[in-house]
């Protein structure tokens, strides 16, 4: 009867976790329930049909391609320079992102201390910078390989003028 007992208590409390954690992934997962739509679109007061909008939580997105097909440009995405061009391309299209890394890299190399050997693109500004992030990773435990990383400093570079100004002096 004792081992009946233990068995259902195990039984149930196993299964409580599982529930638990289920409810507990659930609370995290969000689940988008988009509604595509079919768009009147006006440019310079000309209507154009869009059928591959998307709304959601009111905001509607279009693909940018179907914009430019609408309104008879072409576009042509420049991933190096985190860029899209609509119709003309800019004479001056600025520092691809590797260029303006290699700026910040050779500029600050030498002060920097040792283990500071990483860079990536943190994001772009709102005036179209790249903000580049020079940082370490420091192991915490060599068995697990449990790290964390450690930011030496932010560096906004200028893509037309290629001035960099670092965020802390």
């Amino acid at each position: 009867m004792k081992d009946k007992v233990k068995g259902l208590v195990v039984g149930l409390s196993i299964g409580l976790m599982f529930s638990g954690a289920v409810a507990l992934a659930a609370d995290y997962r969000t689940t988008i329930q988009p509604m595509f739509k079919e768009l009147n679109f006006y440019f310079n007061g000309d209507l154009k049909v869009i059928d591959e909008a998307i709304a959601h939580n009111g905001t509607t997105y279009v693909p940018v391609r179907t914009i430019a097909k609408a309104v008879g440009t072409t576009v042509k995405p420049d991933f190096d320079r985190q860029s899209i061009y609509l119709g003309k391309e800019p004479k001056n299209k600025g520092l691809t992102l590797e260029q303006a890394m290699s700026k910040v890299w050779n500029k600050y190399k030498n002060e920097l201390p040792p283990s500071y050997k990483y860079m990536m693109l943190d994001s772009l500004t709102e005036t179209g910078e790249y903000r580049i992030k020079i940082y370490a990773v420091v192991i915490d435990d060599y068995k697990t390989g449990l790290s964390h990383t450690t930011t030496y400093n932010f560096y906004d570079v200028n893509k037309h003028t290629g001035k960099i100004t670092p965020e802390f002096d």
